[in-house]
């Protein structure tokens, strides 16, 4: 699943009383930690990832919870850079899978969660970068006829 598709998706409590929506997906060493959401009168509670009974049309949770201390609001948008300071663009997505960051998606690109530091920015380690600068290359002598 991408991490767009979590933003603004309701939330409920097994017992009907708590109703709201995602505003903002926590993440922590790669994982997703849970969730800040806002109820109707714009007041916040966070819901954690193994709380979540049942994840579809609707997020449906047993109890509130509390973020871990080294979790941050991963958010879409925020500048990606390589290591040597270039910026590549802004954060377009990330998949998750089995409540795992295993790719970030920027400018039309993808990369693997392991090669990226994440937090107010990101920052693509130097191997990837490489990668990724050669297959563009490539791409470009192909396309555009340039020479290699």
């Amino acid at each position: 699943m991408k991490i767009s598709k979590l933003y603004g998706k309701k939330v409920e409590s097994t017992d009907k009383k708590t109703h709201g929506s995602i505003m903002a997906v926590g993440c922590a060493q790669g994982f997703i930690d849970g969730f800040t959401c806002f109820d109707d009168r714009e007041r916040e509670f966070f819901i954690k990832a193994e709380d979540v009974s049942y994840f579809k049309d609707k997020i449906v949770f047993r109890r509130l919870g509390k973020k871990q201390q080294n979790s941050f609001n991963l958010r879409l948008g925020i500048p990606v850079f390589t290591d040597g300071g270039k910026l590549l663009g802004r954060l377009d997505d990330c998949l998750v899978t089995n409540n795992r960051i295993c790719r970030i998606y920027c400018a039309g690109r993808k990369f693997c969660f392991e090669s990226v530091n994440i937090a107010d920015a990101v920052i693509l380690k130097s191997k990837s970068v490489l990668d990724v600068c050669a297959k563009d290359m490539l791409i470009g002598a192909l396309c555009g006829g340039e020479e290699l």
